[in-house]
């Protein structure tokens, strides 16, 4: 379980997700998500994350810009 959570923690999901791992990375990944649901449930939350992140129809909120044109 701690070679898991180590794997968890070494940023190689996050890899994965933007599509920078190698083939056998991918693999071993997904071999991985099959055996241990931690690691596919980390996968889907990466990628949710992602997809939020990057969502253009995400708007801030009214005060932002006038906080920062008191800042600048």
């Amino acid at each position: 379980m701690k070679n898991i959570i180590g794997y968890l923690k070494s940023g190689i999901i996050e890899m994965y997700v933007l599509g920078l791992t190698s083939e056998k990375e991918n693999a071993k990944l997904e071999k991985l998500s099959l055996l241990h649901p931690e690691v596919k449930i980390e996968i889907e939350a990466v990628s949710n994350a992602l997809l939020n992140y990057s969502d253009p129809s995400t708007k801030p909120k009214p005060d932002v810009k006038a906080f920062l044109m008191a800042t600048i």
